[in-house]
């Protein structure tokens, strides 16, 4: 037999940008001699979705929310962030930050021609970029993984009951609305002139949020 092939694992190499490398093979031990001094190219060091965590994964449908990517190790010097579904691909501009963070921002729906996106989770995708021999800019790298925005239809409050309540608190209020997320962060703001106290809120459906004021 006369060839043989490898695949480089993505954190073997942690360079920002390229660089060429030597090859050399061992077989059990057993190094191989090579007749002629070979080198490799253009190492691009990358990143798996397990490395890459995104704060705030949700957003509204209309699009314009603005998110950080954190990466936990020194991310490629130069990538590209999309939305992906089975229908589009987005593509979202983003700006380093600070160290291993950058912030992205989504479109809005209206500036891509459409009043909305469709509500629901599209993969987040950060592509990283290299350089073929030619020098051409070429997409090698992908790291989608687990990584999901999820677009959510605004919340809307109708109605609060009861309308009012005793000056010492305690009271018991529901706010009744429509496309109320359920989340364990939700908050009442209540706001008095100057002065606003943020309450911890219940979602009790879609449509009705609970807090104690």
């Amino acid at each position: 037999s006369n060839a043989m092939s490898c695949m480089f694992p993505c954190s073997l190499f942690h360079t920002r940008d390229y660089e060429r490398i030597q090859l050399e093979v061992s077989n059990n031990g057993v190094d191989y001699v090579a007749v002629a001094t070979e080198s490799f190219g253009h190492v691009l060091r990358c990143t798996d979705a397990s490395n890459i965590s995104v704060s705030p994964s949700s957003g509204p449908a209309s699009g314009g929310s603005i998110f950080r990517i954190e990466f936990l190790q020194l991310p490629p010097s130069n990538f590209e962030v999309l939305l992906a579904s089975a229908a589009s691909v987005v593509s979202v501009p983003c700006w380093v930050s600070e160290g291993l963070s950058t912030n992205c921002q989504v479109p809005l729906a209206t500036s891509l021609g459409i009043a909305r996106f469709e509500p629901g989770p599209r993969h987040l995708e950060v592509r990283a970029r290299s350089r073929n021999d030619e020098g051409l800019c070429e997409l090698i790298g992908s790291m989608s993984g687990l990584l999901i925005f999820e677009f959510y239809d605004e919340p809307t409050i109708s109605k609060v009951v009861p309308s009012g309540g005793i000056i010492h608190g305690r009271n018991i209020v529901t706010l009744i609305g429509q496309g109320f997320l359920n989340s364990v962060h939700t908050q009442c703001r209540v706001v008095k002139g100057a002065q606003v106290g943020l309450i911890p809120g219940t979602v009790l459906s879609s449509s009705a949020i609970l807090c104690v004021v």
